[in-house]
């Protein structure tokens, strides 16, 4: 599963290229700041959805959305190193109670990549497409890397 192919194809693929050489040993992406082109914000659509922050950052102090916003992308950051440390062959039933988590928080936040990847993830966990689950699995941290850019972006 790869948001690098597709309509925007030449501006994404050339973000996810530059986005996983740019990303330093040790991986903190709780740490991370990226800056990425209009162009490529733009190509983020597939990624993000700023419409469903808007109000919310409209009817708070800055600081206090701001908190909101790390702790999403840490929380994101948390469940996704859970998945990644488990295996096609972990038990389908950790794998969709992560995979759930991950779809509502993501989805009730506008991270609609990694919303439709974790509901992917749940369904073949469910399914028990392992080839599938893996790949949805390796997938993860690249494209996390691409919501916590567009919404550091859209939040500058």
């Amino acid at each position: 599963y790869s948001r690098c192919d597709g309509r925007n194809e030449p501006v994404m693929r050339s973000f996810c290229r530059r986005s996983i050489m740019t990303m330093s040993a040790p991986f903190r992406p709780s740490r991370m700041s990226v800056k990425i082109s209009a162009p490529q914000v733009a190509a983020c659509a597939d990624v993000f959805d700023p419409g469903q922050l808007q109000a919310l950052r409209n009817s708070m102090k800055p600081v206090s959305f701001m908190e909101i916003i790390e702790s999403l992308l840490d929380k994101a950051d948390e469940i996704i190193a859970g998945l990644s440390a488990l295996s096609p062959d972990s038990d389908p039933k950790i794998i969709t109670a992560h995979a759930h988590d991950l779809k509502g928080m993501t989805g009730n936040y506008g991270l609609k990549e990694l919303s439709a990847m974790a509901a992917n993830l749940e369904k073949a966990a469910k399914d028990g497409r392992r080839d599938d689950v893996s790949a949805i699995l390796s997938s993860f941290p690249e494209a996390n890397h691409r919501a916590r850019a567009a919404v550091q972006e859209w939040m500058q």
